[in-house]
């Protein structure tokens, strides 16, 4: 490796955290209900099952977003994408987080897998074009 190399990848260390973190963020959020079913029910006064829901909605809109926003996004830059991404993740669970009915909060927690749909494959992108060849690999298998 030069000492260019060397010196492009040190500076671009913050950054590759900072999509790590938001990475991070998302996997957590994909499962976090399911820590919190029984208080998520008892407050909105819905059945635990039913609440579960929650999970799969995710889960489930996660995987059909992720095609369309990288076809619908294929033409806008990264980084765009990236802060417009972590943005709607953002708003999404603020409004999870304020949600009066399980309707809402359903509702949010799709929006929340829109935007984690559209960031994840961005920084898993963004990491691999921030390293060297030879070190693709480690931050790529970290972030997925």
């Amino acid at each position: 490796m030069t000492a260019a190399a060397i010196t492009d990848e040190t500076r671009s260390r913050p950054l590759l955290w900072l999509l790590g973190l938001g990475t991070f963020a998302i996997g957590i959020d994909a499962f976090v209900v399911a820590g919190v079913l029984g208080e998520i029910a008892r407050d909105l006064a819905t059945p635990v099952a039913g609440t579960g829901q929650l999970v799969t909605i995710f889960a489930v809109s996660y995987a059909v977003f992720a095609p369309i926003s990288a076809w619908a996004l294929a033409g806008v830059s990264r980084r765009s994408i990236l802060i417009l991404a972590m943005t709607v993740f953002v708003a999404a669970n603020i409004l999870s987080a304020f949600a009066p009915t399980i309707e809402l909060l359903a509702a949010s927690r799709i929006i929340a897998a829109l935007g984690a749909a559209s960031y994840t494959p961005q920084a898993v992108a963004a990491v691999s074009a921030l390293v060297s060849p030879e070190r693709k690999g480690r931050p790529s298998s970290m972030a997925a």
